[in-house]
């Protein structure tokens, strides 16, 4: 009998050591897969800020082209306009004039010289926003596989089937591949099409 304020502790039962090999197995090996997909979810969040930021880079770059746009179209018709205006000229204001629509045609061209290369940018980030969100799928499916051999081995536990070890390290070996490839930039695109990637 315990002494008021201690705890009474129970017997331990003898369990067999192939017993205790089959559960120091399961426990090493959910120790392993759990840090593992620690470090999976990790870069998986990673790729996630990447993906934001490259998509906030994608938005900034197709603003700011818009922008080169509607001014280079404001410049357009104000030489339209000029064009029609300039003949009501004459004199000093005619050559005044000539100057204001002469810089409004070099920065017409200028425009048009940069769209091309704002539109060049734009879409270098929407690829990149499209292959972390692929990386990303990766990783999550890379999740799944690894969680569901978690669960599967906590059941193995509790039932003591040795079929269930099975299937828990086949979807470990998946998890821990598709996240080896992801890491390495690998590709595997059967896997990543079923999970719905691009």
């Amino acid at each position: 009998m315990a002494e008021p304020g201690e705890i009474e502790m129970p017997e331990s039962h003898h369990v067999p050591s192939h017993e205790r090999a089959f559960f120091n197995l399961i426990a090493v090996t959910v120790a392993l897969l759990s840090a593992f997909l620690a470090v999976t979810k990790v870069r998986s969040d990673q790729t996630v800020q990447a993906m934001l930021t490259a998509k906030t880079d994608s938005v900034d770059a197709w603003n700011e082209y818009q922008a080169k746009r509607n001014r280079l179209h404001v410049d357009q018709a104000m030489l339209v306009q000029g064009k029609a205006l300039r003949s009501l000229l004459t004199g000093d204001a005619a050559t005044e004039f000539d100057k204001d629509i002469g810089k409004t045609a070099d920065r017409a061209r200028r425009y048009e010289g940069e769209l091309g290369d704002l539109k060049s940018k734009a879409e270098t980030h929407e690829h990149r926003v499209e292959a972390l969100h692929a990386r990303h799928e990766r990783f999550d499916l890379a999740d799944a596989f690894l969680s569901i051999s978690l669960a599967v081995l906590a059941v193995t536990a509790l039932t003591q089937k040795r079929w269930l070890l099975m299937v828990a390290g086949a979807g470990a070996l998946a998890g821990v591949g598709l996240s080896i490839s992801t890491f390495s930039g690998w590709g595997l695109p059967a896997i990543v099409a079923v999970a719905g990637g691009h």
